[in-house]
């Protein structure tokens, strides 16, 4: 367990976590700062997120999806409740919010700040991809699909679920004898 920065949240954090409940219509979980600030839900709540360090609050913020994710994997945010409730809420928190103008402004940045050269595109595509296929035995069908599966049926294996894909796709498409589909996700 990671333990907490000694700092009082400084006026500005505390804004910023306000700011944040607020950009997802003031969901029914709390948001709990480092020093114990908490904004959110008073009456009904399934939990709390407590963020450890004040530099997983600004992440929330500018990479949402991302940094929660990331912080939550190395313990400097923690849940507090069912996790499976609290990220329920989440959820319906997400799918009910409008982008605020802070949330365009970090979406903005976000786009922005990850573009990059056909060479650099070229070489993250090389580092990721071009692992040989030794690799890819370890986990996937035997025909090596990378991409997800569709499971028609719950039963299905895994490379039962691959040929449905393709099927489903094939199907989709109406492909005639003679035609072929690169199969890219």
């Amino acid at each position: 367990m990671l333990t907490t920065v000694a700092r009082e949240s400084r006026p500005w954090e505390r804004w910023l976590a306000h700011r944040l409940m607020a950009s997802l219509n003031d969901p029914q979980f709390r948001l709990e700062l480092w020093d114990g600030f908490r904004v959110g839900a008073s009456a009904v709540s399934v939990g709390t997120f407590r963020i450890l360090k004040p530099s997983v609050l600004t992440r929330l913020c500018w990479q949402r999806s991302l940094a929660f994710g990331e912080a939550y994997s190395d313990g400097t945010l923690e849940v507090q409740g069912d996790l499976v409730e609290v990220l329920v809420e989440l959820n319906r928190a997400l799918a009910r919010s409008s982008p605020s103008w802070f949330g365009r402004l970090s979406d903005r940045w976000q786009r922005t700040r990850h573009r990059h050269s056909l060479a650099e595109s070229k070489s993250s595509v090389y580092h990721h991809y071009d692992l040989g296929n030794e690799f890819y035995q370890q986990w996937l069908d035997e025909q090596l699909v990378y991409t997800c599966a569709y499971y028609s049926r719950p039963d299905l294996t895994l490379e039962e679920a691959q040929v449905a894909k393709l099927d489903h796709v094939c199907r989709k498409l109406r492909l005639q004898p003679g035609e072929t589909v690169v199969e890219a996700g």
